[in-house]
């Protein structure tokens, strides 16, 4: 027989603490207070001074992930926005992103591993949100080409523009048109935030979420706009997490993302 291995009671207490947290996100122990999902309405302060009221869904990825939902997924059919998500057992979710005239993705889609349409580079196509069998991250296209082999999505949307990357607001954003925004934020470590705002334009829109403490609970790294305007779909699920809401989009849309237990 061979014999154990001599660890120090210290290095015992550590790898025994870690299997018990491991064993804790497999049993669904309960989520730290602090890491719970939730809705969130806070104000953003734009750069010349006005207030928008904004409404926002936390979430942190150890706990909940994604799943993108195809509402379009036979010719004619179109599956209900809070249906879907009430189906797809979501605690929260938002419209996707932009699509041809003709409903088609515009760029890549992938749902449960079933991909549709092509990654495209473009302003309205210039990131990924994308979940693999190990992490939920959001990438610039350049970044997902270079490691596409290795992350094997199962869960991708794709849209833009970036509006914040690098905690700064990107340069060249659109300043005249205003209209109602979707959108996700994330710190590049553990925590996102779902945001949906009244009529701003991109460009007051990044460099309103690229000042300090714009974002309650998650300090904005990068911020990824999705479709807007009539495009513009709002769900919570009823629970401890807040009251049930739902604002469906005005126009059929093609996808949406759902946020769900992990």
């Amino acid at each position: 027989m061979v014999p154990a291995p001599d660890l120090s009671s210290s290095r015992r207490r550590f790898l025994t603490a870690g299997l018990f947290a491991f064993a804790g996100l497999l049993t669904g122990a309960a989520i730290p207070g602090g890491e719970k999902p939730r809705a969130k309405d806070f104000t953003l302060r734009l750069t010349d001074g006005r207030a928008l009221g904004a409404k926002g869904f936390f979430f942190h990825d150890a706990y909940h992930s994604i799943r993108v939902l195809d509402l379009m997924p036979e010719p004619g059919k179109y599956a209900g926005f809070a249906a879907a998500m009430e189906e797809a057992g979501a605690v929260a979710g938002i419209n996707g992103g932009f699509f041809t005239p003709e409903a088609e993705p515009l760029g890549l889609m992938v749902t449960d591993g079933r991909a549709t349409g092509a990654l495209r580079s473009s302003a309205l196509t210039s990131g990924v949100w994308i979940r693999t069998p190990r992490v939920l991250l959001l990438l610039r296209v350049a970044e997902f080409r270079a490691r596409r082999g290795a992350l094997e999505p199962t869960q991708l949307i794709q849209s833009g523009p970036f509006l914040v990357d690098g905690g700064n607001p990107v340069a060249g954003l659109e300043p005249t048109q205003s209209r109602p925004r979707s959108l996700v934020v994330h710190d590049m470590r553990h925590r996102w935030m779902l945001i949906q705002t009244p009529s701003v334009t991109l460009a007051a829109l990044g460099e309103a979420l690229a000042r300090e403490g714009a974002v309650p609970d998650v300090p904005v790294v990068r911020a990824l706009n999705l479709d807007g305007g009539n495009s513009c779909g709002w769900f919570v699920a009823a629970g401890n997490h807040g009251r049930r809401a739902s604002s469906p989009p005005l126009r059929r849309v093609r996808n949406a993302v759902a946020i769900v237990p992990k």
